[in-house]
């Protein structure tokens, strides 16, 4: 090497040792999660989680209406054709809305989902540490050359399977999770508009194909923080 040993000392000291220590700790981690329970309790918790909120939105709406009637001496329980004018805290309608965008959302959650295991995330958020990254490969090891480089990558690949499992449900989840969302606050917007009929059809419908920024960041948190 023209540059002598402190060349040699960068490739042992930064190199070598360094990206070596991240493969095992890639190595280690991914043979945690290799189990199939982690998977399928990585799917059951979130599909659950999402799934209990539209009866927890509904029935908290059809307390709310009732405590409504009770306060205003008898007023309507069921308000016109769509959303009706009660504008104050949670209504039924929005843990309908947030079925609808569950049921109507599950296409482009698919494709999150597979575009998630392919390794592209739809952004940095993610809640497995190290499911980006890709250590164990026969570049990252310098051994591009050896007659182990494609052992080296193969084994990568087996041992990314876990995060890649993980990662696609993560995608998939948020998708879910920003749909129910969005749909639960176009509704909302457009019944605060005091709306009915074609109007309120309409509304909604302009909300979810072109959401404001205050709606799109509340369904941003929803597909974050899910």
């Amino acid at each position: 090497d023209k540059n002598g040993m402190p060349a040699t000392n960068n490739y042992v000291g930064e190199n070598f040792f360094k990206r070596s220590s991240k493969a095992w700790s890639e190595a280690y981690r991914g043979g945690l999660l290799f189990s199939p329970k982690t998977q399928l309790r990585n799917i059951i918790g979130n599909a659950f989680y999402l799934s209990y909120s539209v009866p927890e939105y509904i029935l908290a709406g059809i307390y709310g209406n009732i405590e409504s009637a009770v306060i205003n001496g008898g007023g309507k329980l069921l308000r016109g054709n769509h959303w009706g004018g009660y504008n104050n805290g949670m209504t039924w309608e929005m843990g309908v809305a947030r079925l609808y965008g569950m049921v109507h959302g599950f296409g482009d959650a698919l494709y999150m989902g597979y575009k998630g295991f392919s390794g592209s995330v739809s952004d940095n958020i993610t809640k497995y540490e190290g499911a980006t990254n890709d250590y164990i490969t026969a570049k990252n090891l310098n051994l591009e050359n050896s007659i182990f480089a494609s052992t080296v990558d193969f084994m990568g690949k087996i041992y990314r399977l876990p995060y890649q499992g993980l990662t696609a449900g993560d995608e998939f989840f948020k998708s879910i999770a920003y749909r129910m969302e969005l749909n639960a606050q176009a509704y909302r917007k457009a019944s605060d508009l005091n709306l009915q009929g074609d109007e309120f059809v309409a509304k909604v419908k302009e909300t979810l194909e072109n959401p404001p920024e205050d709606i799109h960041l509340e369904a941003m948190n929803a597909r974050n923080y899910q």
